[in-house]
């Protein structure tokens, strides 16, 4: 089984999953979560659409949200545009959010500065809690980041292929030790595990990686017995020069740390996608029947 991509696309890790006009990008699975989307369904007009900004120093943070109904299901990881389809399926649904934002600043954002913000545009706009997050990639620190700030407003939580806290190091721990005569890709792709991961995350703005993996790693408490779905894709594309021992090492490591997020609630299930990549694109009713999945046990406490 092989699960996850070499090649790699820039995220804008505010909002939705992934548009294929981004750029593509040189970095490894680890450090910049590819932008295929999971939601290749067709799409509907918006109902009952509700957008409130927030202008917060260098940047503008901004919420939409369509449909009714609680829990009010938040998508969370990648750009705003490309959760647009699984935002209108899950609107038939429940409320469901959307998040965007732009600036020019020097200073990365962090997923914790991030989940904060996302939490004061609810309250700004009056988006009652109970919320179910999706947290797509590095949308899952949010979702993490988000729950514990806000513990008694997270009714469930879908993660899907989320990144971990540290995976940097498990992935870098399942390469051999260099070698004359291996391929660039892998020297390449060992030296920038150990790098700082500064991310480009749209025009102008960064998000520190490493930065907000230790703000996941500091948080003390599981998420008790709450609905969790965690999903993760089956389908990786380790470049062809990477020996078949280490590919399967390096994909044995992303199961282990999957399997590791479906641990923290005890009220969970670990459902991997054996035809999917990372965005999800070849399955997308997955990601779908997997919201619905927590919508419903919340509803029915």
């Amino acid at each position: 089984m092989r699960i996850k991509l070499f090649s790699l696309m820039i995220v804008f890790v505010m909002c939705g999953v992934t548009v294929a006009c981004m750029p593509e990008s040189t970095m490894p699975p680890t450090l910049t979560p590819p932008t295929r989307s999971p939601a290749q369904l067709t799409t509907a007009p918006s109902r009952n659409i509700l957008t409130h900004a927030l202008s917060l120093d260098d940047y503008q943070f901004v919420i939409e949200c369509s449909g009714e109904g609680s829990p009010v299901v938040l998508l969370l990881g990648g750009r705003a545009a490309a959760w647009k389809p699984v935002q209108e399926q899950i609107s038939r649904m429940t409320r469901t959010c959307i998040f965007d934002h732009k600036g020019s600043s020097p200073t990365p954002l962090t997923a914790l500065h991030i989940a904060e913000n996302v939490h004061t545009l609810l309250k700004g706009a009056g988006i009652p809690a109970p919320y179910v997050l999706v947290g797509f990639s590095v949308g899952g620190y949010i979702t993490r980041l988000f729950r514990d700030l806000n513990t008694e407003e997270v009714a469930g939580i879908v993660l899907i292929d989320s990144s971990h806290q540290d995976q940097n190091k498990r992935f870098l721990a399942a390469l051999p030790p260099a070698a004359a005569g291996e391929c660039l890709e892998l020297t390449d792709y060992r030296s920038a595990l150990q790098g700082d991961h500064i991310l480009p995350v749209g025009p102008e703005i960064t998000l520190d990686f490493d930065a907000s993996a230790t703000e996941v790693r500091e948080i003390v408490s599981g998420l008790g017995k709450i609905p969790l779905v965690v999903l993760t894709a089956g389908q990786s594309d380790w470049p062809g020069c990477f020996p078949l021992e280490v590919q399967q090492q390096l994909d044995q490591a992303w199961l282990d740390m999957q399997n590791e997020l479906a641990s923290l609630s005890t009220h969970s299930s670990h459902i991997v996608a054996e035809q999917s990549s990372h965005g999800f694109s070849e399955q997308p009713d997955i990601v779908i029947d997997a919201v619905r999945q927590v919508v419903d046990l919340v509803r029915k406490g």
